[in-house]
């Protein structure tokens, strides 16, 4: 029963890679591969690669995604781009590169909290990632303070919405 359970992963797997294969092939031909949809369709593969534990092909399709990116807004501070840079870290993280993780989750950090400010669900969302790196690295007090700070955020944040909904 597991054995089968097993190959219907695999090929539902499998099914969605062609499907994704597909949608990006059938993009290329309508010329539309420097369009957000293509970098859409990169990143869905890549979030399905790296559900499966194929990190290094995650990588590639994120990293296709953000040059897609990069060029379609023509700003490398498009809160879009820093999502994809925050899904490069987090692949790097689990395939157990921190440094590459680190890299890519501090540029996130940084490009969300110049153009969001200093109060954004995006903004914790990356800031807990860089402090699992840092807790890796045995740097604990660091780790320490972003967790701090995100819990002031999502505190800062609950409270605004809490004023807005009475």
């Amino acid at each position: 029963e597991l054995r089968a359970r097993h190959l219907g992963a695999r090929n539902a797997r499998d099914q969605a890679e062609s499907l994704f294969e597909e949608l990006l092939d059938g993009l290329e031909g309508a010329n539309l591969k420097r369009t957000e949809r293509y970098a859409q369709a990169l990143a869905g593969y890549g979030s399905l690669a790296r559900s499966v534990g194929e990190y290094e092909k995650a990588r590639q399709m994120y990293l296709r995604a953000l040059e897609v990116r990069e060029a379609f807004y023509e700003q490398p501070d498009h809160p879009l781009v820093s999502e994809l840079q925050t899904q490069l870290g987090a692949t790097a993280l689990l395939d157990g590169k921190l440094d590459q993780a680190e890299q890519y989750l501090t540029q996130a950090y940084a490009l969300l909290r110049e153009r969001l400010g200093e109060r954004s669900h995006q903004l914790t969302a990356g800031l807990e990632q860089l402090a699992l790196v840092k807790a890796l690295r045995g740097d604990r007090r660091a780790a320490l303070e972003m967790l701090t700070t995100c819990f002031e955020i999502e505190q800062t944040l609950l409270n605004e919405n809490l004023v807005v909904g009475s």
